[in-house]
């Protein structure tokens, strides 16, 4: 069974399976946040923004290397590094109460409103969306 096109390459319908709100429901199982002196939520979010940042470090590292060092690109890899980031975004999520999919879809909605015929330079720079005097 086909699923969806990805940069126009057809992709199984397993892939288009999973939703943002199911990853979420589906990860919570695998978080282990374990005991401490602090103040439970406080170590809690400090450690999935400490993931947060480790992962994405560890996606930029493998890039540079790609980019400077001639290394060969491997999707999978790359695919597994923005997994991890995933899974400490949904981690997140979960802490505060919100869905992972909520996040995602007023990032789609704040895009809109930035860019309602699509990403441009000036727009960019203009940034009609902020109340004036913000950045």
């Amino acid at each position: 069974m086909l699923g969806y096109k990805l940069n126009g390459e057809q992709m199984p319908s397993k892939y288009a399976a999973i939703t943002a709100t199911g990853y979420q429901v589906q990860s919570e199982r695998t978080m282990n946040f374990g005991p401490y002196n602090l103040k439970e939520f406080e170590i809690k979010i400090l450690n999935c923004a400490m993931g947060i940042s480790g992962e994405a470090g560890e996606l930029t590292d493998y890039l540079k290397k790609v980019i400077f060092h001639g290394h060969k690109a491997d999707t999978q890899k790359i695919a597994e590094e923005i997994g991890d980031l995933c899974w400490y975004l949904s981690a997140m999520c979960s802490l505060l109460g919100i869905t992972f999919g909520s996040v995602l879809e007023g990032n789609i909605e704040k895009l809109k409103r930035r860019y309602p015929n699509g990403f441009d330079p000036e727009a960019s720079q203009r940034r009609d969306d902020l109340p004036e005097g913000e950045e």
